[in-house]
């Protein structure tokens, strides 16, 4: 496929095409945000040095997933 081109019919797999029409059923619901909104919290996100909070302040309700420390 060269760059910039387009898919077209029978261009994706089965399992491919079935994933696409699911994410695109999610998808129906969701609200269009425009870019220009988007600005601000990207500029303050490129902006941000390593360690730096970025977002939203921390509610203390979303889960955090970490790989276990195993013991050798």
């Amino acid at each position: 496929m060269e760059p910039r081109s387009r898919l077209g019919p029978g261009d994706l797999a089965p399992d491919e095409e079935r994933l696409l029409a699911a994410l695109e059923r999610d998808a129906r619901g969701l609200p269009e945000i425009p870019v220009r909104d988007t600005i601000p919290e990207v500029t303050q996100a490129v902006s941000a040095r390593p360690g730096d909070r970025v977002g939203p302040p921390d509610d203390g309700l979303t889960p955090l997933f970490a790989a276990p420390e195993l013991d050798d």
